[in-house]
Order: structure tokens, then sequence, then C-alpha cells
């Protein structure tokens, strides 16, 4: 039995030697195939690098060197220097004429016409308090102009209800349509200033009146007409902008303006809008095919022809009759040449 455990114990020993050498077999076959990739990759590095040697290698070979001038001969720098900048010039001045002409502001009839087909219906000079002018009944430049525009407006066929629009912001629209509503008020007409404005409201501001509830709450439902006309200090009847609402040009499309309006046509003499800048947002577009009259107010020498042009196809497009401009903040020094 001893004898037994003996050779048991003796065959243990050599089984774990065996399992010891087995392990560094398979250590040495790993390091043997790691050894082989670097190898590898070594014999791959060095192929392309001795190709890259073979390529920056020159395959030409000096035959004689040239002698070398005693005179070398130099660039005739001041004629390079001319020529360039002669050729600056050239180009820097045909970019201002492009700019020029491109960027240039309306400032005639003539250019109106030209450029739109529209008629000129009248030029307004700078003015320190336009409005108050006319509240006052002043013999002034400004107020014979409105009296003038008045006429023409007067004149039109239909023309019952008017949309004031520009271009873009900062003509004038604003006064000029509460000018002429001022002026229509003193002289006997019953005369309504709707702020169709939504994104920049500033009549009930210009007249002193409530803001709210105004065309927004009218043309949501939320307001009857009687909630929504204030009258001013003036006489004036006025309605306010009301909650400003970037999506108001959606409830004109849905015809919400349609049946309040023909109410107000039995009502008044006149119905003023000052509506939207035509560029700025489709509210200007909307309302043009639902006026009598147009008329777009422009900055004498201020607004760019290519955003005139472009004002003037949409409200062309849509308006029922050819719309009018009125040219603004004229220098009295320029009203002769209009």
């Amino acid at each position: 039995k001893s004898m037994l455990e003996a050779n048991l114990v003796k065959l243990q020993k050599q089984a774990d030697e065996l399992q010891e050498k087995l392990i560094t077999l398979q250590a040495l076959q790993m390091e043997e195939q790691s050894s082989s990739k670097l190898l590898d990759n070594f014999l791959a590095r060095s192929e392309e690098i001795k190709s890259q040697i073979d390529f920056t290698r020159p395959d030409v070979s000096i035959v004689s060197l040239a002698d070398i001038p005693g005179d070398p001969v130099g660039s005739k720098k001041l004629l390079i220097m001319l020529a360039v900048t002669a050729f600056s010039g050239f180009f820097a001045m045909a970019v201002i004429m492009f700019l020029e002409v491109g960027h240039q502001g309306i400032k005639t009839r003539e250019d109106i016409y030209k450029l739109s087909g529209f008629d000129l219906l009248g030029t307004l000079p700078r003015a320190r308090l336009p409005i108050s002018d006319v509240l006052k009944k002043d013999r002034s430049h400004y107020v014979e102009e409105i009296k003038r525009i008045f006429i023409h407006l007067n004149a039109q066929e239909n023309g019952k209800t008017i949309l004031f629009t520009s271009a873009r912001r900062g003509e004038g629209k604003t006064t000029v349509a509460a000018s002429i509503a001022y002026y229509m008020n003193n002289i006997g007409l019953k005369t309504l200033l709707i702020d169709a404005d939504t994104l920049a409201p500033v009549i009930a501001g210009v007249a002193m009146v409530r803001e709210h509830p105004g065309f927004f709450e009218l043309m949501a439902g939320k307001k009857s007409l009687q909630d929504v006309i204030v009258k001013d200090k003036h006489g004036l009847s006025i309605i306010p902008c009301g909650e400003p609402n970037p999506y108001i040009s959606d409830l004109l499309l849905a015809g919400k303006l349609e049946k309040p309006l023909e109410i107000l046509k039995d009502q008044y003499d006149c119905i003023i809008f000052d509506g939207c800048p035509v560029l700025g947002v489709s509210d200007a577009e909307i309302l043009a095919g639902m006026v009598d009259q147009v008329v777009m107010v422009l900055e004498s020498g201020k607004t760019p022809r290519e955003e005139f042009v472009k004002a003037a196809e949409i409200l062309r497009s849509l308006a029922r009759n050819m719309p009018h401009v009125i040219l603004n903040k004229i220098k009295l020094s320029d009203m002769q040449a209009h």
C-alpha cells in the first residue's frame, strides 16, 4: 500500500511538471507569433522607407555649372507697383459704382415710375412735429402736402379703405397714416385709424389711448367692434393693435376681417390701416388685397432700390388697384425737384 502511494505521489509530481512545461510552451508560442508580426511590420516599414528614398532621389545630374552674371537683372519694381495700383483703383471704382447703383435710394418721380410703374402721390418734407402741425392746423409745408395727398386719395372712386405700408421699417408710414387720419377728422370726415402693425404697434402711444383690447382681439373673436374702438382727445376713432401677435396673418387669411370691415364701411367715411412693412411679414400683402387703395411710404434717398422693387412687385400682384407712393422726409431745398 505504501508503495502504491509513493507511485501516485511520483505520478502527480510528473503531471505537475508536464503542466508547467505546457504553459511555458504556450507562452513561447505566443511570443513567437508576436515577434513574427513585429518582424513583418518592420519589413513593411523598411520597404516603405526605401520606396520614399527612391522617390525623392533626383533623377537629374549637373553636367556643368552656369556662369554667375556680373550684373544680375532685377525686376522693374516701380512699373509693377504702378500697374498693381492702377488695377486696384479700377477694381475699387467698379465695386463702388456697383454698390452705389444697387443701394442708391429713391429720390424722384422718375425713379419710382421706372422701377415700379407706380405714380407718385405726394412728397412730404422733414418736420420736427408733423402730427402736431396737422392737429394745430398750421399752414406749414408739411400740412399743405398732406392736403394735396388727401385730395388725390379722395378723388379715387370707391377708395374708402386705405392701407399705408412701406418696404422696411423707419420710413415714416405710421406718421403719414396718422397725419392723413387726423387731417380727415379735422375737416369733418368720420375717420377710423386701425393699427394693423402687430409686430411694432405705436398708434396707441401716439394717440395716447389704451392699448388693449384692439385689432388682434377683434380678429381672434375675443372682442366685438364696440369693445375695440376708442376715441382720443381729438375725437379720432382708433382701433389700437391690442396684443402684439406674429400670427395675425393667419386670422386675416381665414377671413376674420371681412365681416367687421363691411360693418365699418357703413359707419365711417374713411378707414385707414397702418400696416406692417411689406418685406417684414405677410400681413401687408393680405391687407393689400382687401382694401381699396394701397400707399407705400418711402424715405427719400434711403430706401434701397432692390428693396423697393421687391416690395412693389409684391403689392402690384395683390392690390386691387395700382398702388401709389409717397416720398417722405424730403429736404425743403429739394422739394422743387419733385
